[in-house]
């Protein structure tokens, strides 16, 4: 800083020796007094030139924290000596006092922006375009103009964080300090992606994630991966988010790191010019949401899911596809499901393809076939792949119980899935997703309104919703030409059924040796469904376990005669051992 000083007490001389006639003798007498002192302390360097633009090189090869400054935000040579000036009082009180001397009463040590744009060589006519509202030192928090009256009367400043970091000392306000996370990094496919998008290029990116603060950890390995150091931060711990979020994104820039931003319930709320100064901001930022604002331009930024983290080995087993027994066209379906809602943020980039006038970028999928042919299973499935929860609701339940409200409900259902982030399951979807009638009634006037809502709903979801319906043949066409999917799960052949048999005594134990379960028979004569394989061999399994014996075919066929009395049903007739 002692040579950006030298510079500045050069073109101060300059100043005074331009008005050594037209003061009087006391000014005059202590400005020379003034001048003998600046020249003891540093010399008396030659006037220099204004130059162009800043050298682009790297934070850590310019070790003076006015160039690191100029190399973070973009600034020219220009401004750097604006900056120098505005902040010179704070470092040299012969440089404030000098300033006082030339720039006139009420100055109070600071450089007028009159005398700071002389001190800089830049003509007055200049001046708003250097220190004006929207110039680059004070859209970044650099610079701040004080005062009233005419723009040369006031005088320019620096804020106390940019006086401690020319200075070299690393002193963050208390208010920062207690709004910033240490958090661990957290590698994986997000991690990977959000660091290829800062390789390419995007300033600001959305981590949609129901994890909260955890999210922050991709963000941490991913801007590491390209040498990022990064500041967290906590909107939730400041009473004035703006401020707070106006002193990260200056931090974060100083010192070369990336800005991680949490605690934001609802970004719709903020508006589009808060998006606007996230977007603008001088530094690398990943923000951490649970809804993307949707007023957002295609190309502005880049989303990344960030799914909850999965459940250990210790826990609960998740639902993976080597679970579901299904013929290949609806495992293919299920499949690109999955795959389309990956690629999701790379579809929507390109344009607003999924459709104009407010429309969402959800995906849909409609799960049809009987009960018991793993319709639920699939739901759960695609939700553990995505990472993400299943929240399963029994729309029978909510059409019965809120007989015309059902509208208020279902937007409260869909809210609460898009603040959490979760999958959304219908299922017994045949209570509100039949054929809609004509209007004989109150109760089919509030039907109708209820599809029409639902309809609607569904299109703005910004999220994944799974249906599920019995009975494929009474949806109706229009609600089946707003679905991205309609996937078909068969009643299982016998093929099918074997499968089934085996993959659920696999989970039974042991099996009885002297006592076998002829899988291929139930299979190819007794017409089960997945659900009711797994009950049969679920009521074995309990048989066998209070008699502390191992399954046998007897227990199985126990179990089968009670399904089929259970279904109402007449038992196939099969000849089996004795002991059965």
């Amino acid at each position: 800083m002692h040579e950006r000083l030298a510079e500045v007490a050069t073109e101060v001389v300059a100043a005074v020796h331009r008005r050594v006639d037209h003061v009087g003798s006391d000014v005059r007498d202590a400005l020379d007094a003034i001048l003998r002192v600046l020249a003891a302390d540093y010399g008396r360097p030659p006037a220099t030139e204004p130059t162009g633009p800043a050298e682009a090189t790297g934070p850590t090869e310019r070790r003076d924290p006015l160039a690191r400054i100029g190399w973070a935000f973009g600034l020219d040579d220009t401004s750097l000596r604006l900056l120098a000036v505005a902040a010179a009082p704070d470092f040299d009180a012969n440089l404030a006092r000098a300033f006082e001397l030339l720039s006139g009463p009420g100055s109070d040590g600071r450089a007028s922006v009159g005398l700071a744009l002389e001190l800089c060589r830049i003509p007055s006519l200049s001046g708003p375009h250097w220190v004006g509202p929207s110039s680059p030192l004070r859209a970044h928090g650099l610079l701040a103009v004080v005062g009233d009256g005419p723009l040369p009367r006031r005088t320019v400043a620096t804020s106390e964080r940019i006086t401690s970091f020319l200075a070299e000392v690393a002193t963050p306000s208390a208010t920062l300090t207690r709004a910033s996370d240490v958090v661990g990094p957290a590698s994986g496919p997000p991690a990977d992606r959000l660091a290829e998008l800062t390789e390419g290029g995007v300033g600001l990116v959305w981590l949609r994630s129901s994890a909260g603060l955890d999210a922050a950890g991709s963000a941490v390995a991913g801007f590491g991966q390209v040498g990022l150091s990064t500041l967290v931060v906590d909107l939730r711990r400041t009473s004035d988010p703006g401020a707070l979020l106006a002193e990260a994104t200056l931090e974060a820039a100083l010192y070369h790191s990336a800005l991680v931003v949490a605690g934001i319930d609802d970004p719709t709320e903020l508006g589009p010019a808060w998006v606007d100064t996230l977007t603008r901001a001088p530094a690398q930022v990943a923000v951490i949401v649970t809804t993307v604002p949707r007023f957002l331009e295609p190309g502005v930024a880049a989303v990344v899911d960030v799914p909850a983290p999965r459940p250990s080995s210790d826990d609960l087993p998740v639902a993976v596809f080597d679970d579901l027994v299904l013929p290949q066209a609806p495992l293919d379906e299920l499949r690109r499901l999955v795959r389309w809602v990956e690629a999701r943020d790379e579809v929507l980039v390109r344009g607003p393809i999924h459709g104009l006038g407010g429309k969402g970028t959800g995906l849909t999928a409609l799960l049809t076939g009987p009960p018991g042919t793993g319709k639920t299973l699939a739901a759960q499935v695609v939700a553990a792949e995505l990472g993400r929860e299943l929240r399963q609701i029994d729309l029978s339940a909510v059409v019965d119980k809120y007989v015309g409200e059902t509208s208020k409900h279902l937007d409260r259902i869909f809210a609460d899935a898009e603040s959490a982030h979760v999958v959304l399951f219908f299922d017994e979807a045949d209570a509100l997703f039949g054929q809609r009638s004509a209007v004989r009634d109150a109760h089919d006037r509030y039907a109708n309104q209820e599809i029409s809502f639902l309809l609607q709903r569904m299109e703005n979801f910004d999220g994944v919703t799974l249906l599920a319906t019995n009975l494929h043949g009474n949806v109706d066409p229009a609600f089946s030409r707003r679905l991205h999917f309609v996937i078909h799960f068969p009643e299982p052949d016998p093929h099918t059924r074997r499968r089934l048999w085996e993959r659920h005594l696999q989970n039974a134990g042991d099996l009885d040796a002297d006592d076998p379960v002829d899988v291929v028979r139930l299979a190819e004569q007794v017409e089960l469904t997945g659900g009711e394989i797994r009950n049969i061999v679920l009521g074995a399994a309990y048989d066998a376990a209070t008699e502390r014996r191992t399954v046998g075919m007897h227990h199985v066929w126990a179990a089968t005669l009670r399904e089929f009395q259970k279904l109402g049903r007449r038992p196939p007739a099969l000849e089996i051992s004795p002991r059965a």
